[in-house]
């Protein structure tokens, strides 16, 4: 099975999620809402050393990605960070999540990780071999969407691609 960094959530943070799901989505409790497994978010520090040769060295961990499950399949997540909630979304990202990371358990080696690259406005799931790392990218902008990319492609590309810039009014 593969690995996620360990992190035990806290009760009142798990009630916090459920409420908030709750709230936010009409959804009774009792319709089996479970908080599933929680990932850690590494987050781009906005820089790619010339010498980087794995994704760790650019970015640093941030806060913890939560699946949550209604009935049979992931269809919405939360984010925290230091046991607060800072985002809840539905949606297929998190149905995404959940495929990566079930066609992952079957290699004990892999250490499984969100990054996120808000520069260019992408997440990903990241696949934390030994000896190399592997990218799903779940959110993004142009044709990123969808891709697998090994960490050696991605941190060429991301050192040589401007940061996405917002709109000027």
């Amino acid at each position: 099975m593969a690995l996620t960094d360990t992190y035990e959530v806290p009760e009142a943070l798990r009630d916090d999620i459920a409420a908030r799901f709750t709230s936010l989505f009409g959804v009774l409790r009792e319709s089996r809402v479970a908080l599933e497994q929680s990932i850690a978010v590494w987050t781009y520090k906005g820089e790619v050393p010339p010498e980087a040769t794995r994704i760790e060295e650019i970015a640093e961990h941030t806060g913890w990605h939560h699946q949550v499950r209604v009935g049979e399949r992931a269809s919405a997540f939360a984010r925290s960070r230091t046991e607060q909630v800072v985002e809840i979304a539905a949606g297929f990202m998190a149905l995404q999540i959940e495929e990566i990371v079930d066609g992952a358990d079957s290699r004990p080696e892999v250490l499984i990780r969100i990054l996120d690259v808000p520069e260019q406005l992408l997440q990903a799931v990241w696949l934390k071999y030994p000896d190399r790392d592997d990218l799903y990218i779940v959110a993004g902008t142009g044709n990123a969407m969808g891709q697998h990319v090994s960490g050696a492609v991605f941190l060429a590309l991301l050192g040589r691609e401007p940061a996405v810039t917002g709109v000027e009014l």
